[in-house]
């Protein structure tokens, strides 16, 4: 878990989490493999900087820009796409930010194993 994230370890699950650590995809797909078990059923993960960024949208970055989204915005679009979800999002044509949020399901039926190889994120 990157010190940054709200991945805390409990004996009680939590309610919402928070994720806004290692922006890279590989630090924050570990971020969420190892808070996912210690959300409840219904409740919430949050993530920040689910816009691409400037880089990522055209593969360079302005001289002086403090923007980075890192590989977030990916995982998100994974995430996304199987979980219920709400996005907070100004314009997607904004330079990164935003904010995306994932419903843990009462009943997730999957192995504990890292995501990428549960089949959820390839």
């Amino acid at each position: 878990m990157s010190r940054s994230s709200g991945a805390g370890r409990t004996r009680e699950h939590s309610y919402v989490g928070t994720i806004d650590g290692d922006h890279e995809y590989e630090g924050v797909l570990a971020d969420f493999n190892a808070y996912l078990p210690l959300v409840r059923p219904g409740g919430l993960i949050a993530f920040h900087d689910i816009v691409p960024d400037e880089f990522a949208r055209t593969g360079h970055r302005t001289a002086g820009s403090q923007c980075y989204g890192g590989g977030v915005y990916k995982l998100w679009h994974e995430l996304a796409a199987r979980f219920e979800h709400r996005e907070f999002v100004q314009s997607w044509d904004q330079n990164g930010f935003g904010i995306g949020v994932i419903t843990k399901p009462d009943q997730l039926a999957l192995p504990e194993v890292p995501l990428e190889h549960r089949g959820l994120v390839t």
